[in-house]
């Protein structure tokens, strides 16, 4: 799929892109296939753009990444079906790394974002 960065905010596919890149590393910190898989369908440059595969960057973010995936599932183990409201978070995947099949996800962004995650 094609991106329009007047529409998406860079940072969405700089994130995106950096957790990709720790998650296909063989011992990355990260398991994230769903973001490895969104790096592969997107048309963008994102080496070219966020200068290749730089791996403290990629580790730097996985760890940003997984503080929040740990409060997330500590909230959830406390109100296993309470509700997680992510706020601007683009093409972020932590649905699928921490949701326990009963909670309910509320996600609030911008249109155009939004379009490209239901795409």
């Amino acid at each position: 799929m094609k991106v329009e960065l007047e529409a998406v905010p860079e940072t969405t596919l700089w994130t995106l892109y950096h957790r990709a890149v720790e998650a296909r590393r063989p011992d990355g910190l990260l398991h994230d296939p769903e973001a490895v898989e969104l790096v592969g369908r997107i048309d963008y440059p994102f080496a070219e753009r966020f200068g290749g595969e730089r791996d403290l960057l990629a580790q730097l973010q996985a760890l940003r990444v997984l503080s929040f995936d740990r409060e997330v599932a500590d909230f959830l183990v406390r109100c296993p079906r309470g509700t997680v409201v992510c706020l601007g978070d683009g093409l972020e995947t932590e649905y699928w790394r921490v949701d326990n099949g009963r909670a309910q996800w509320l996600s609030v962004d911008l249109p155009d974002t939004i379009a490209l995650r239901e795409r």
